[in-house]
């Protein structure tokens, strides 16, 4: 799961591709968060209760995905 950032100094080009929507900042917590809360196992009964089967050898990774220099971080 990838959230997405970025980080430039003092480049007109590069800060364009910065996020205005998120107000500046990362979404790696999101993806943190997301991620640690699909890998429990009371997260996924849930998940399975309403149809959605994750398959027990699943693991979910948090990234974040530097829009910038279109580089991923894990």
């Amino acid at each position: 799961i990838a959230g997405h950032g970025s980080h430039v100094n003092n480049n007109a080009h590069a800060s364009a591709l910065q996020c205005g929507a998120c107000g500046g900042y990362g979404g790696d917590v999101n993806a943190r968060l997301l991620a640690d809360l699909l890998n429990q196992p009371h997260v996924r009964a849930g998940l399975a209760a309403r149809g959605i089967a994750v398959p027990e050898d699943t693991i979910f990774v948090a990234a974040l995905h530097d829009t910038a220099q279109d580089a991923i971080t894990l």
